[in-house]
């Protein structure tokens, strides 16, 4: 059995994370979903997951704590900052994208209006930022008779 990749996503609206999931699902994506609602939540998540997600998405309008002090606070942290960061936002202001940038997001992506358009963009998300699914590791033990 394959373990699947980690996807922590910091988005205030439930709406968008569940089209997210069903969009992985509909493309048959495996992958753990964990879910914030807001910057602040997304930071106690990632100083206490053992081992950290494969991978981040950040919407950048978020109660509390934006998408953008979640990338400033991500390149301060030693054990953290090697971690991609994917802006998901529904902003398609350039100086947002530019920002975004600036701040260590590894790409920008402006959340889709269609589903289908969702299913895809999953898709490239998947085979672009994440790793291939690893298998459990079986330690086994081995006895040599004389």
């Amino acid at each position: 059995m394959k373990q699947p990749a980690r996807i922590l996503v910091a988005d205030d609206s439930r709406d968008d994370v569940f089209l997210l999931r069903q969009a992985f699902s509909e493309a048959g994506l495996v992958a753990s979903i964990d879910h914030m609602l807001d910057g602040e939540q997304a930071i106690q998540y990632l100083l206490k997951a053992d081992p950290a997600p494969d991978l981040i998405l950040l919407d950048l309008k978020m109660p509390r704590m934006d998408g953008f002090g979640v990338l400033e606070w991500l390149r301060t942290q030693p054990q953290l900052g090697h971690l991609p960061a994917v802006v998901l936002s529904a902003s398609i202001i350039e100086e947002d994208k530019n920002k975004g940038k600036a701040l260590g997001a590894h790409a920008f992506f402006t959340k889709p209006a269609d589903f289908k358009d969702f299913i895809g963009l999953a898709t490239d998300i998947y085979h672009q930022w994440l790793p291939p699914p690893q298998p459990e590791r079986t330690i086994l033990s081995v006895v040599l008779l004389p």
